[in-house]
């Protein structure tokens, strides 16, 4: 009697399969173990962000701001007010100012803004501008965290059991 090709590819298959998914599983675990490790004692390595950080994100985007400002304006007053209007440039502008003046809401909606699909908006002219909106609402978000140290102590508890359920799930 003649072996049925196809079960033997099959035998082959799930054999190979299971070695491969042991194998996996080991990588898994080392991976899972290593960042853990990278892990141990994160609580106690918090260091608070650089005190110049905010003013110096505030000064870059006031810059920009005036810069790609009065290149819009330079192209019309319909034209910029445009542009002005659809990147909600008071919101921008009002947020200038220290950080105990800044609402992150409004940032953020500008920043949205920046990466709506407006045409035009994936062109070099805003690149540096919209790098600088997130940039700054980046540092005016951390500098107005009532306990930033509380707060990076529990996304470090969190990832560290994040990492754990996925070495436990074994999917």
């Amino acid at each position: 009697m003649r072996p049925n090709y196809y079960f033997l590819m099959f035998v082959g298959f799930t054999f190979s399969y299971s070695t491969e998914l042991a194998n996996a599983a080991e990588t898994l675990q080392q991976r899972v173990d290593a960042a853990v490790s990278l892990l141990e004692g994160a609580e106690d390595r918090f260091q608070p962000p650089d005190s110049k950080w905010f003013e110096t994100t505030r000064q870059a985007l006031s810059l920009e701001t005036e810069k790609v400002g009065l290149a819009l304006d330079s192209h019309g007053e319909d034209y910029a007010a445009a542009w002005k209007k659809h990147l909600r440039w008071p919101l921008l502008t009002s947020n200038l100012g220290q950080a105990s003046e800044v609402r992150l809401a409004e940032l953020a909606l500008v920043r949205r803004w920046f990466f709506s699909n407006r045409k035009g908006l994936e062109y070099p002219f805003f690149a540096l501008l919209r790098e600088r909106v997130e940039s700054h609402l980046d540092a005016a978000y951390t500098v107005l965290q009532p306990n930033l140290e509380a707060q990076f102590r529990e996304k470090v508890a969190i990832a560290r059991q994040q990492m754990l359920a996925l070495a436990d799930d074994g999917t």
